[in-house]
């Protein structure tokens, strides 16, 4: 951690595993965490990029709003569709849009591993 020049950045690293989904509105989250980097830092996501039933069922109940809470994604461009994830095509869209530079994203499209939706973006500010 270092002082950065914008009065807000001091991070020079940022790492969300398995969480930027539960953001009311992530392009919000991530413009918030760009914030907090310094120039050059770097935003690491480990995120699920596809839904998994079995573990949506469990996680509707985490991510079932408490009353006059906004829901997960009702802010973003998830709203009203019932998804919890954003595909990877999206994050990195996302990533973009918060003034970020895509670095990484891993696996590849054609990786064997993309079949299992868990992936790794690092995005430089």
């Amino acid at each position: 951690m270092r002082k950065g020049t914008c009065g807000i950045c001091s991070q020079d690293v940022v790492l969300a595993a398995n969480v930027a989904h539960n953001a009311v509105d992530v392009s919000r989250l991530l413009t918030g965490l760009r914030q907090l980097l310094v120039p050059g830092g770097t935003l690491v996501l480990v995120e699920s990029c596809r839904e998994h039933y079995p573990i949506a069922t469990s996680i509707q109940f985490l991510m079932s709003a408490r009353p006059g809470v906004p829901a997960a994604g009702s802010g973003d461009l998830r709203a009203g569709t019932g998804r919890i994830f954003l595909s990877r095509e999206q994050w990195l869209a996302q990533l973009t849009a918060a003034g970020l530079t895509p670095a990484l994203a891993l696996p590849e499209v054609d990786d064997p591993l993309a079949a299992l939706g868990q992936h790794v973006f690092a995005a430089v500010r």
